[in-house]
Order: structure tokens, then C-alpha cells, then sequence
């Protein structure tokens, strides 16, 4: 039994949000570090035997070892665009909780919504990162 708590422990949902408020420098250039951020993540996660689902518009792996799904994510990641919100193509970010069991892992979400904007999952730990806040 211990081991497979040990096992249910290292499950993380790690979301980024491409949605921004606005395409201006400031933005963009926190855009770069969320996305940084994402992929220093992805890499620790990778290395620590966790096993990771990665979410991001357009893009989503299922919940795997990290190891074998990091690079598809590092390279979703270089190739994400900012959406800017209210435009075409910058639709919300679906979280798919039924199928990947986000309820059975610790959910992270970098985004470029205001504070608060961002709903959770109800039953599961979370924590969201604003992208105005790096």
C-alpha cells in the first residue's frame, strides 16, 4: 500500500494557458518566461519519475511517464503561440478531467488570465501561475 501512494503522489496535470490579455511587449516578454517555465518543469518532472500529462491549447499527451512524453511537450511548447483573448483561435482551454484522471494528480496551470479568472477542478490540489506575476 505504501508504494502505491508513494506511486499516486508523483501524478501532475501540468497546463499552460496560451491565452494573454493583450499582445504588447510586457506581455510577451512574460509569455517567454511562462513558457521557460513550462519547459524547466517538464524537464524536472522527466528526471524525477513522475508520472506527467502535459495540456496546452491545441495539444495534450495522456498521463505517462514523464520521460516518455517530455519531448513532445518541450515541442509543443516551442512551437505555442500567445492568444490573445476575444481573438480568433484564442478560445478557452479546455480541461479535459474526465479523460486523463486530473482528479488522481496535482494540477499546475501557468496562464495569462487575471487573478481569479481561472477555475480548478473541485477535489484534487492545484495550483495556477500567472503569467504577469514572473
Amino acid at each position: 500500500m505504501r508504494e502505491f501512494t508513494r506511486e499516486d503522489d508523483r501524478r501532475v496535470v501540468l497546463v499552460f494557458d496560451a491565452r494573454v490579455r493583450e499582445a504588447d511587449d510586457k506581455t510577451m516578454a512574460q509569455f517567454e518566461k511562462a513558457v521557460n517555465l513550462c519547459a524547466c518543469f517538464a524537464w524536472h518532472f522527466s528526471e524525477d519519475e513522475t508520472q506527467l500529462q502535459f495540456v496546452t491549447n491545441g495539444f495534450e499527451t495522456t498521463m505517462a511517464p514523464a520521460r516518455e512524453i517530455v519531448y513532445p511537450a518541450l515541442e509543443a511548447l516551442a512551437l505555442v503561440e500567445p492568444k490573445v483573448a476575444g481573438a480568433p483561435g484564442g478560445l478557452p482551454l479546455e480541461l479535459p478531467v474526465s479523460q486523463s484522471g486530473m482528479g488522481s494528480g496535482f494540477l499546475i496551470i501557468i496562464t495569462g488570465q487575471s487573478r481569479g479568472s481561472v477555475a480548478v477542478p473541485p477535489g484534487g490540489e492545484s495550483h495556477v501561475i500567472y503569467m504577469d506575476s514572473l
